[in-house]
C-alpha cells in the first residue's frame, strides 16, 4: 500500500481525579474488568500508528502520601491495557507526567518502552525535548516534538516558542512528517483562543506537518493550514467524568501518501460514556463540522477579531473553572465517606484552592 493512516486522539487518564476517589477509570478497569478502548478497538487495530496523550502516571511509586499518592496515577500493570489496545505512542510533555515525582516519571517510562510503547516530550536529562523521536513505519520516517506550555505566563510561552521554532525547522530535515504535539491554551473552552493558533501558524510555516492539541479538556475541531493539519485541541478520550462537552470528543484519522507526502484527514466523533469508553456517536457529526468552521475562522481572522476571540476564550474558561470547582466540592461532599481516614489531610491541602486534578 503507498499510503499510512495515522489515529490521533486526546487525553487518556486511567486513573482516579480526586472527586472520583474510588469511583473513576481505574476502579472501573480494576474492579469491574472493563476496557475503556473497547468501542475503538477495531479503529486502532487497522491503523499504522495510533497515538495518544497519556495525563496519568503509569508507576507502582509516588512521592506523596495517601490518598494524594492515587490521584492521576495507575499501577505498571495498566501500560498492558494500552499496548493490548494497540497504542503506539504516547506524548508524556503534559502538566501531570511529574505529578508523582521523578522516579515514578523514570519508571513510567521504562515499563512504556518494556511494552514496546514509544514514548515523547522530553529529552534524556530535561523535560524539554530537543530533538525529535523517530519511528519508522514501512520505510517512512515521523519525527515526534512535544511540549507542556499549559499554566504558564503568555510572555513565558512566547519565549519558549522561539526555541519550539527553531527545533521544528531543524527536526523537519530529519524526517518525512513532523508531528507536534503542545499541551497549552486555555482550559474547558470548545474553541482555541487567537493567540495560540498564531502561534500554531508559525510552527506549521517552519515546518509542523500535524499540530495535536490537548489540555482544553475540550474538542476544538481540526482545519487545513498550508495543506497542513491544526488540531488545537482533541479534548478528553479515556477521563473521569466532566461537563457534558468534555465528554464529545473523536478520532483524528491522518492518510498519508508516502510517495507525495500529501496529508488527507478525516475528523470521527465519539462520546465518552457512563464507563469511560468512547464510543462512536454519529449525532455529534454535526457539532464536528461547527468546531471545524469555528477553528477556520479563527485561524484566517483579522488581528482586531482575533483579539475578541482571545477575550472570550479567557472569560469562558474562567467561568467554566468557576463551576468546575464548584462540582468538585460537591461530590466530594457527596461521597465523603470514601475520604473518611484522610478528611483532615484533604481539607488542609486540597478545598482551599482548586483541585489540580480537575
Amino acid at each position: 500500500m503507498s499510503s499510512l493512516t495515522f489515529n490521533f486522539v486526546g487525553d487518556v487518564m486511567l486513573g482516579e481525579l480526586f472527586e472520583q476517589y474510588k469511583t473513576g477509570v481505574k476502579s472501573r478497569v480494576a474492579d469491574r474488568g472493563i476496557d475503556p478502548f473497547v468501542h475503538c478497538r477495531e479503529e486502532f487495530e487497522n491503523s499504522d500508528l495510533n497515538v495518544a496523550n497519556l495525563e496519568c502516571v503509569v508507576a507502582d511509586c509516588s512521592d506523596k502520601d495517601e490518598p494524594f499518592s492515587e490521584f492521576v496515577r495507575v499501577p505498571t500493570s495498566f501500560a498492558d491495557l494500552l499496548s493490548e489496545n494497540h497504542i503506539h505512542i504516547v506524548n508524556l510533555a503534559n502538566n501531570h507526567s511529574l505529578d508523582h515525582g521523578n522516579d515514578a516519571f523514570r519508571q513510567m517510562v521504562k515499563v512504556l518502552n518494556s511494552k514496546e510503547i514509544r514514548t515523547f516530550g522530553y529529552s534524556p536529562n530535561s523535560l524539554f525535548q530537543e530533538e525529535c523521536m523517530v519511528t519508522v513505519v514501512r520505510g517512512f520516517k515521523i519525527g515526534f516534538l512535544g511540549y507542556n506550555l499549559s499554566n504558564l505566563p503568555y510572555l513565558k510561552v512566547l519565549d519558549i516558542s522561539k526555541s519550539i521554532n527553531n527545533i521544528v525547522a531543524r527536526e523537519k530535515k530529519k524526517v518525512d512528517l513532523l508531528v507536534l504535539s503542545l499541551h497549552w491554551a486555555y482550559e474547558f473552552v470548545s474553541f482555541p483562543a487567537w493567540r495560540f493558533v498564531s502561534l500554531g501558524k508559525g510552527f506549521i510555516e517552519r515546518g509542523a506537518d500535524i499540530i495535536y492539541g490537548h489540555h482544553p479538556h475540550q474538542l476544538q475541531g481540526v482545519v487545513r493550514y498550508q495543506g497542513k493539519i491544526f488540531a488545537p485541541s482533541l479534548g478528553n478520550f479515556v477521563f473521569g467524568r466532566q461537563f457534558r462537552k468534555c465528554r464529545i470528543t473523536a478520532i483524528l484519522k491522518v492518510k498519508i501518501d508516502r510517495s507525495t507526502k500529501q496529508l488527507d484527514y478525516h475528523v470521527m466523533p465519539y462520546y465518552v460514556n457512563a464507563d469511560f469508553q468512547p464510543k462512536k456517536c454519529a449525532r455529534h457529526e454535526r457539532t464536528v463540522k461547527k468546531l471545524n468552521s469555528l477553528v477556520d475562522n479563527i485561524v484566517n481572522c483579522t488581528d482586531r477579531s482575533g483579539r475578541k476571540w482571545d477575550r472570550k476564550a479567557f472569560l469562558v474558561s474562567q467561568l467554566n473553572h468557576l463551576r468546575n470547582r464548584i462540582r468538585v466540592r460537591f461530590i466530594f461532599v457527596l461521597r465523603i465517606l470514601n475520604y473518611r481516614p484522610y478528611i483532615q489531610k484533604i481539607i488542609r491541602k486540597k478545598l482551599g484552592r482548586q483541585s489540580s486534578y480537575a
